[in-house]
């Protein structure tokens, strides 16, 4: 395993610093050889058995010799600087969790907030357009009772018009009637009169003759 100096330069490669290189996962229950080598309890507790080996442990990196405890592998050294980078590196994790969701949090009201304004817009936008509708229907309205009320003027004009017309008519008829009377006895007369001359040139006419 790599030195680590705890410096923020450094995080960004923690998790590649607590990886065992046997089983690739990240460390548990550190165990440091005598070359320096870090490795899983269990990971060397699994190399230790294949090696049928019942003194010595070879490093799966370098290869060194590393002498066992009588008590076994659990019996190596704990690789507290591990111990302690895990620690740290399981600090970061939870500071990352309370930090990711306090963004959340704050990523809800802000999505809350924008969503409340956009309904109080669209509240006031559906407001605006039914005061709009309500404007167009109200002088749509008055334009119509406008027009039928000028028809209805009209019609009535045009019955007042017929009406005083035909009394007009009725009285001029009146008036001339006497007057076409007089005329139909005058002319008559005239034909009466001019049958008679005509009568009497015919009977002057005959007396000659005889």
């Amino acid at each position: 395993m790599a030195t680590w100096s705890g410096g923020t330069d450094d995080l960004s490669s923690l998790e590649e610093l607590l990886e065992c290189a046997i089983c690739k996962e990240m460390l548990t229950v550190p165990k440091m050889l005598q070359c320096g080598h870090t490795f899983c309890e269990m990971c060397l507790q699994g190399v230790y058995n294949a090696s049928r080996q019942s003194s010595n442990l070879r490093c799966p990196n370098c290869r060194a010799l590393t002498s066992v405890p009588a008590n076994g592998i659990s019996g190596l050294r704990d690789d507290f600087r591990a111990n302690e980078m895990k620690a740290h590196s399981e600090h970061n994790v939870e500071e990352a969790d309370v930090l990711y969701q306090q963004n959340t949090d704050e990523i809800c009201d802000i999505q809350n907030t924008v969503d409340d304004m956009v309904k109080r817009q669209r509240d006031v936008k559906t407001k605006i357009e039914t005061m709009q509708q309500q404007i167009l229907q109200s002088y749509q309205q008055t334009e119509d009772g406008i027009k039928e009320t000028a028809t209805k003027m009209i019609t009535s004009i045009r019955r007042q018009e017929t009406d005083i017309l035909c009394n007009l008519h009725q009285k001029r008829d009146e008036e001339l009637e006497p007057l076409l009377k007089k005329i139909d006895t005058v002319e008559a007369f005239l034909v009466n009169a001019q049958l008679l001359k005509v009568s009497h040139n015919v009977a002057a006419t005959n007396v000659a003759l005889a």
